[in-house]
């Protein structure tokens, strides 16, 4: 958007509010600035914000630091709740190659239509990927390199576990790499010990990337 607000390509943005923007009051501030140099007006339809008000910079910091306070809050409150399943010995990640995830019901609650209430998800091996990835570990006991057993299993036309991810980012690769069979041969999930909260993800201020630290082992 930016780089068209530099071909001319429109002089008006319309949001909804300014949190549509950006709910990072650095980041936010940084865009709303380049917009108002290249002579683009932004119009905050619900919150009443306008580039052209005297008043625009006051408006903006406040509606920055609620906007950012609200998204610390959620993930917080998000983080709170995946402890507590955790806590409960319920599953709270995404879905690990060679399991598929089960809804953990509660027959003596039920919802309004008579059905049990989900109260958690749990972990079920899934017999067609557990042989595949038993098969990566006798390999690699075998002294079979990491890129050796991925170049076997992409001869093989085993399909990897980025092949069935339908996430909204395009994946470079459809096959096993090295790095994937490195990561499973560390899980700590294959020797049935589930470990919840070791990293937390953090945007780097300079790339807006965002990458993995670990987390104190006290947490």
């Amino acid at each position: 958007m930016l780089k068209i607000a530099e071909a001319g390509d429109f002089d008006v943005l319309l949001v909804d509010d300014l949190s549509r923007l950006s709910r990072d009051q650095v980041e936010g501030e940084r865009a709303i600035r380049r917009f108002e140099f290249r002579g683009v007006r932004i119009i905050g339809i619900s919150d009443g914000y306008d580039s052209q008000s005297k008043s625009r910079k006051v408006q903006r910091g406040v509606r920055g630091l609620m906007n950012e306070i609200y998204i610390d809050d959620l993930r917080d409150k998000t983080h709170r709740g995946l402890m507590g399943q955790a806590l409960k010995k319920f599953w709270a990640g995404g879905k690990p190659y060679g399991y598929r995830l089960v809804q953990i019901k509660d027959e003596a609650r039920r919802d309004s239509y008579g059905n049990p209430i989900a109260i958690g998800t749990g972990l079920e091996v899934d017999a067609e990927q557990a042989a595949i990835v038993r098969e990566i570990f006798e390999r690699f006991a075998d002294d079979a390199s990491h890129r050796a057993i991925a170049m076997l299993l992409n001869e093989s036309g085993v399909p990897s576990p980025d092949s069935a991810w339908n996430g909204r980012t395009v994946r470079r690769t459809s096959g096993w790499l090295f790095t994937t069979v490195y990561e499973m041969l560390g899980n700590q999930l294959y020797r049935g010990r589930y470990v919840w909260n070791k990293t937390i993800w953090l945007k780097n201020p300079d790339t807006g990337k965002r990458i993995k630290r670990p987390r104190p082992s006290a947490e």
